[in-house]
């Protein structure tokens, strides 16, 4: 089924889908918004990155007590989280060989996603409506186009009011990919914001309440 027609002008496009990402589209889709998420690989979780199985994960593991937030959002989308084990010895592999060290170096409570952290943020894209995650698509420009925003990706051309990076830092600091003229703003809530009228107001404020919260 080919994705749905998107619309002449967004309220937000989110670039990133990894947790940071889908959780702002998300709670902008729930607020009734237009929603572009644009992700440059070819899945969705960013640093969350488990094997196939679910077995092993190559990035984000744990679940430390007092993320709250991330423990209700596994719990609304039925996501099984495990006690780590803290008792006995750790092993770890490097290129050498494998090694022992005595005790457990986590010495915290601490939990893990019973089928991989990346299963979280796969349930969560699952939620969204289809089309609204363009993956294989690296932003490489955003332009201010009037009282909007341009952003220009792989294969994808959107206009919006808002745009919000959810990438690392070192990515969002990287201003090589944007062509000269490109938008920055120091607003927290993403490259920038325009349009002020009454619906340029409420996407503002629904952007920024869930970027910040």
């Amino acid at each position: 089924m080919s994705a749905p027609a998107m619309p002449d002008l967004f309220d937000a496009v989110v670039i990133g889908a990894g947790i940071a990402g889908l959780s702002v589209t998300a709670a902008l889709a729930d607020s009734g918004l237009e929603v572009l998420c644009l992700e440059a690989r070819d899945r969705v979780g960013g640093r969350m990155l488990s094997s196939d199985d679910g077995s092993l994960d190559l990035g984000a593991t744990w679940l430390w007590p007092g993320e709250h937030r991330a423990r209700q959002l596994a719990g609304r989308l039925a996501i099984g989280i495990l006690k780590q084990r803290i008792d006995g010895d750790a092993l770890y592999e490097d290129a050498a060989a494998v090694h022992r060290l005595r005790g457990n170096p986590i010495g915290a409570p601490a939990y893990r996603y019973a089928n991989g952290a990346q299963s979280l943020a796969t349930a969560l894209a699952a939620t969204l409506p289809a089309g609204m995650i363009r993956l294989r698509a690296p932003a490489s420009t955003i332009s201010r186009d009037g009282r909007s925003l341009r952003v220009g990706a792989a294969g994808v051309e959107a206009r919006a009011t808002h745009v919000v990076l959810a990438v690392p830092p070192s990515l969002a600091g990287d201003e090589r990919p944007l062509r000269a003229g490109a938008a920055r703003s120091p607003d927290p809530v993403g490259a920038g914001h325009a349009g002020m009228d009454g619906r340029g107001q409420q996407g503002r404020r629904a952007v920024r309440e869930c970027v910040l919260a």
